[in-house]
């Protein structure tokens, strides 16, 4: 997964749950009216975020966080979104994907 960052909580992003937002980098589009340019133009990406570091921030909020949203950008032109998915799943944790 290419990560270009992390909202370590949000009470939005998953309608009634407390969640973490994960945001990929990539678009298939090039909407000019993007509010992610910088998940969007390679030009203006940050270093990316390990999935490791996901992964441990997820471990030590079990209990406190209710779900995970991953955004983007555009998550579905991730080749390994299903099996990051089912990993955060693993975790006990709901998952919601939003795409364009």
């Amino acid at each position: 997964m290419n990560i270009g960052g992390l909202q370590k909580v949000s009470l939005i992003d998953y309608p009634g749950k407390i969640c973490a937002t994960v945001f990929s980098q990539g678009c298939n589009f090039a909407c000019p009216y993007c509010h992610n340019p910088e998940l969007v133009d390679p030009g203006l990406y940050n270093t990316c975020l390990s999935e490791e570091k996901i992964f441990d921030y997820l471990e030590k909020r079990r209990g406190r966080l209710e779900a995970v949203t991953i955004t983007g950008g555009e998550p579905t032109i991730q080749r390994d979104i299903i099996k990051f998915a089912y990993k955060i799943r693993d975790l006990g944790y709901l998952v919601k994907i939003d795409t364009n």
